[in-house]
């Protein structure tokens, strides 16, 4: 698959106070294509009865959320500074990848619009929410060169209950960030950090993909047909770290 995808971020910068103790900013980042975005290639499929895989061209349909973010710093002396950042990721507008194949009618609604002419091949799209980023840190100067610095955010899932899976998958995060900077000159940095995340139990009784039968199949010595395997999935949980 291939193509090419435009986008577009837009940013503020202020400083309200004229010494730059205190700075604030904010920007805009849209999604790629500006919404959807639609890659071609083509789509081999190889069944156990033909090595020879089959080829058809296809296009592949994704949209992914932009995103808004904000910060700020407040240098409250010559060695400290507390800093804020935001990000809000808008997942509600985020469609589940889905390729077609030309000359078919399309069954599917991506961004607002129906291409009468693809049908999307896919499993169906998963309801994801608006997910929040806020994070606290901050920084001291143990000398005019060198900085310490840590943060600790908190993330929200975009992935509702309702809507967990082993392939949709999320869960709340916290995160703990600490490490230093040391300026070699105007131009020249260095910085070394480490950054602990942990992802928060999530308990699952009532998804909605909590049911799955392969569709593969098999024929019995009386000729009828009978899945070959199925699975399902109610409670998960986990704790990670990375």
């Amino acid at each position: 698959m291939s193509g090419v995808q435009i986008g577009a971020a837009v940013g503020v910068y202020w400083e309200p106070k004229a010494d730059g103790t205190l700075r604030l900013g904010a920007s805009y980042t849209s999604s790629p294509g500006f919404g959807a975005m639609r890659l071609h290639g083509t789509f081999d499929l190889t069944t156990g009865s033909n090595e020879t895989p089959t080829t058809t061209p296809a296009d592949l349909l994704q949209q992914y959320p932009d995103l808004i973010r904000f910060g700020g710093a407040w240098r409250f002396s010559p060695q400290s500074e507390l800093r804020f950042d935001g990000t809000w990721q808008r997942w509600s507008d985020f469609k589940l990848p889905v390729h077609r194949v030309p000359g078919r009618l399309v069954r599917r609604q991506l961004a607002g619009r129906v291409d009468q002419h693809d049908e999307p091949q896919g499993r169906p799209a998963a309801q994801l929410d608006d997910s929040v980023k806020l994070r606290l840190g901050a920084a001291t100067w143990i000398t005019p060169e060198t900085e310490i610095f840590g943060s600790f955010a908190w993330e929200s899932s975009p992935v509702a209950p309702a809507n967990q899976d082993p392939l949709i998958f999320d869960s709340q995060r916290l995160e703990g960030t600490l490490g230093a900077r040391h300026a070699f000159g105007r131009h020249l940095y260095a910085s070394l950090a480490y950054t602990y995340v942990y992802y928060l139990p999530v308990t699952v009784t009532n998804s909605a993909y909590g049911q799955y039968a392969l569709a593969r199949t098999r024929r019995t010595r009386t000729g009828g047909t009978r899945p070959r395997c199925s699975c399902s999935t109610a409670r998960s949980g986990t704790g990670s770290r990375s």
